[in-house]
């Protein structure tokens, strides 16, 4: 457990500032154009009332985006590092029992089914917006959706996991149990995604910076949850050479004379 759970730390760190420098250079370029659209929105608002005679005090920002942008690199690395340590307790349970592959393919689809399973799934119901959009009222609401939405999809993924070794275990054709497996999970999904509300804030900004927004963040993800499958694939597959080199190497002690 130990194995794992130290080179998923290390996974994860690598994978949270490979993110870090993704979201610097692409991610940043749709929230700046969005955080100028809302000062832009804000000082409009503040001439008009000045012009009715209306004072209005406003605090400047708490940090800076100089300061925002380098704590995004900090951030994400931290992130990161607790991901890649939940990956690494995860596969030490579900990796040996993956039917096929080396330590090497099975972290990488491991990553990969993670990735699409606990964000993919809630961000087609729930995607990332830019600043700007959404009632400040509501974020605690949007908040407990998107986690809702989170915990449906990770756990019909889990119970889906359960009932196909079951299935399995009863000697059913492949065919059939992915057949029965598939379905309910995407019926249960598409279930979860008719009941949870839609996402009815307004949206005063160009669709333009929304999408840009949203594959950014997608892609962003995508680095991250694919950095730490193929990093901690790597680095277990030198674990294990490293361990099977050392128990399988001649002794250096020298032979005894006749």
């Amino acid at each position: 457990m130990r194995t794992y759970f130290l080179r998923g730390l290390v996974a994860g760190l690598i994978a949270g500032f490979t993110l870090g420098c993704f979201q610097l250079a692409v991610g940043e370029r749709p929230i700046d154009t969005a955080i100028a659209f809302e000062e832009s929105q804000a000082a409009k608002e503040k001439a008009a009332l000045a012009a009715d005679g209306h004072s209005h005090s406003e605090e400047g920002p708490v940090f800076t985006r100089s300061t925002q942008k380098f704590g995004l690199g900090a951030a994400t690395t931290l992130f990161g590092a607790a991901i890649g340590m939940v990956f690494g307790t995860l596969f030490a349970f579900i990796g040996p029992r993956m039917k096929s592959g080396t330590v090497w393919s099975r972290a990488v689809r491991l990553a990969l089914v993670s990735f699409a399973v606990a964000w993919l799934i809630p961000f087609l119901k729930y995607p990332t917006n830019p600043p700007t959009v959404g009632d400040p009222e509501t974020i605690g609401q949007r908040t407990a959706w998107y986690l809702a939405m989170i915990a449906v999809s990770i756990g019909t993924a889990v119970g889906a996991w359960i009932i196909s070794r079951r299935l399995e275990a009863k000697d059913m054709p492949i065919h059939k149990r992915q057949l029965i497996v598939g379905g309910g999970y995407i019926g249960v999904i598409g279930a979860a995604f008719l009941l949870f509300p839609a996402d009815q804030d307004p949206i005063a900004i160009g669709a333009d910076v929304i999408w840009a927004t949203r594959l950014s963040s997608a892609l962003g993800v995508a680095v991250l949850w694919t950095t730490i499958g193929v990093a901690f694939g790597l680095l277990m597959t030198r674990a294990l050479r490293k361990s099977t080199s050392t128990s399988t190497s001649p002794s250096t002690a020298e032979p005894v004379p006749a």
